[in-house]
């Protein structure tokens, strides 16, 4: 498999391709090759432990949204056979919706979970960088990036604070539900805050538009062979579903 962060780059527009443009089987599939490559393979395994830790619950998170999807889908749309599970009515085309659906949302979720837990920011932002993206959008994806990883430790704050305030967020799901509002608006407020600091320190320090961010250890400007044949594997997945019904 291909060690530089390029063709890691190729080999996740290949997978979302397929996500965007292929089959509810191929998606799943492809799911299960991602899986075993992130197993298998040293580069695409996690580099921070942080990662490691929270891929398995938010990977079952996702299998069990796109069930729910797969049931909501079955139920609301009327088309096709009825079969009855468990005392309810599902309808096949509801069905076959929901999971193409669910089956796309997966691979995607997976592909970029996979993808951003092998990667550095800072090797990420270097590569694109040395892609030509202008500053501005290196720079936007760099925090966007920083501030993803940190909302599992952003929540994790704000439960203990709520909690000390006597706020039932660790009870039962109706009261979780109640106390929603409690953890989102704090972690939406310092979201915000944190920006405009960050904004303020960067301004402060010299940053204009076209100024030039330096990394340690350079990203690679070049695809390699496996990354290039990935680039046109992914072409060749819009061809056919563009030809194919």
């Amino acid at each position: 498999m291909a060690h530089s962060i390029n063709d890691k780059l190729s080999i996740l527009i290949f997978f979302l391709s397929i996500a965007l443009a292929g089959p509810a089987e191929a998606a799943l599939i492809s799911v299960i090759v991602l899986l075993i490559t992130r197993a298998l393979a040293p580069p695409f395994r996690p580099l921070a432990q942080a990662s490691r830790r929270r891929f398995l619950p938010v990977f079952l998170s996702l299998v069990l949204l796109a069930c729910l999807m797969t049931i909501v889908n079955g139920l609301l749309l009327q088309e096709g056979e009825v079969f009855t599970v468990a005392g309810l009515s599902l309808y096949e085309g509801g069905i076959r919706f929901g999971v193409k659906t669910g089956a796309r949302l997966l691979l995607i979720a997976t592909s970029l979970l996979v993808f951003f837990g092998s990667v550095t920011i800072p090797h990420l932002a270097s590569s694109l960088q040395h892609a030509g993206l202008p500053t501005q959008i290196v720079m936007t994806v760099l925090l966007t990036v920083y501030f993803l990883e940190t909302i599992p430790e952003r929540i994790t704050r704000i439960f203990s604070a709520q909690e000390a305030r006597g706020a039932p967020v660790r009870s039962r799901v109706d009261r979780r539900v109640r106390s929603f509002l409690s953890i989102l608006a704090p972690l939406i407020l310092s979201g915000i805050v944190e920006s405009i600091e960050r904004g303020t320190a960067l301004t402060l320090r010299g940053y204009r538009a076209g100024t030039r961010l330096e990394f340690e250890g350079g990203g690679e400007s070049r695809l390699s062979g496996v990354g290039k044949l990935f680039i046109v594997l992914s072409f060749f997945v819009f061809i056919l579903a563009w030809v194919l019904p």
